[in-house]
Parts: structure tokens; sequence; C-alpha cells
């Protein structure tokens, strides 16, 4: 198989899964080019891993080791440089990219797939801080949110409440039906 060739099997054992971890961190951890997007060397390089994952998550296709192997490739790797706009001293190379996971395959599986990974998901953030820390990034709308375990809850931000909706006043009686037309 061709890296920069899309995998239709979804094979994901051990060495593949290693294979596909290694090449999405190296995608993210890639700098941006002069358009704010990855450089065309490294996109042509490297993102068939990071198409492989999103296909497989919206398929829930994605195991969870796989899924595993993705919040721990960049755990040995050298810190990044901060980007520009960031703050001085607050860049965290590995937190920003567990966030990225977390925003990108994790919150697929839990937003798209109803309950299916929800019990094995809250168990593996109970026992390692890089899920807990991923499940940080996950956004889900409030309905969703609520079904979630009570373990997952803790660790995914809780939804705003839709806020009540108003009224509608009615025109005055020397208005006609859409307001202010003489």
């Amino acid at each position: 198989m061709d890296d920069n060739e899309f995998d239709e099997q979804h094979d994901w054992g051990p060495e593949e899964t290693a294979r596909v971890a290694a090449s999405y961190y190296a995608y993210w951890a890639a700098p941006d080019g002069p358009n704010g997007d990855k450089s065309r060397q490294v996109r042509e390089q490297h993102f068939w891993a990071e198409l492989r994952v999103s296909e497989a998550a919206m398929e829930d296709a994605l195991p969870l080791e796989a899924l595993d192997a993705l919040l721990h490739a960049g755990d040995d790797a050298s810190p990044l440089p901060a980007p520009e706009h960031w703050p001085p001293g607050e860049w965290d190379t590995v937190a920003a990219y567990r966030d990225s996971i977390g925003a990108g395959p994790l919150e697929t599986l839990l937003s798209s797939h109803s309950d299916r990974h929800d019990a094995a998901i809250a168990a593996r953030c109970r026992t390692d801080p890089a899920w807990a820390q991923a499940a940080g990034g996950v956004w889900m709308d409030r309905e969703r949110w609520e079904q979630l375990p009570t373990d997952l809850q803790r660790v995914i931000l809780e939804p705003p409440q839709e806020p009540a909706r108003k009224p509608r006043k009615r025109p005055s009686k020397r208005q006609d039906r859409r307001g202010r037309n003489r």
C-alpha cells in the first residue's frame, strides 16, 4: 500500500496503527505554510493519515486502541514553537495536540455514534489523563451531553442551556401584520 493511498479495508493492526499515529502527529506538528495552511510537502506526505482517521471516525470504524495511539503519538516528541498569537510561556505542545484529537476524531465518535463508545471512553478517561484531557476538547449539543455517563460529563464541557424563547410581540392595532407599514 502506498503511503498516500487511503486503505478502504481499515486495517488497524498494531503496526498499521503505529504508522497511522506517527503520520497523523507529523501532519499536525508540521509548520504552517505562508497562507496559514500546512505546507504542501507535508500535506502530500502525511494527509492520508488525517483522512484515514477522520473517515474511520465518521464511519464508526476507528478502534479505541487507534485513538489511544493517536493520543500518545506526541508524548516523546520535542516541544514545538508556540504560534505567534500565543501568550509567551503558555504553549504546551502535548496539550494542544490532545485538544485537537478531542475536537476531532473523539468528538466525532461521541457525537455521531450514539452511546456505543461511552462506557469504554469513560473508563479510559478515569485511568489515563491523556484521554481526560482530550475529552475536555469535545463539544456537543446539550441533548447528547445529558445522555453521557456521569464520568464523561465531568470531563466534557457542559453545553450552555438553550435560551428561552421570548413570546413574539403582536403589532399594535394601528400597524398591519408586518409592523410599521403605513
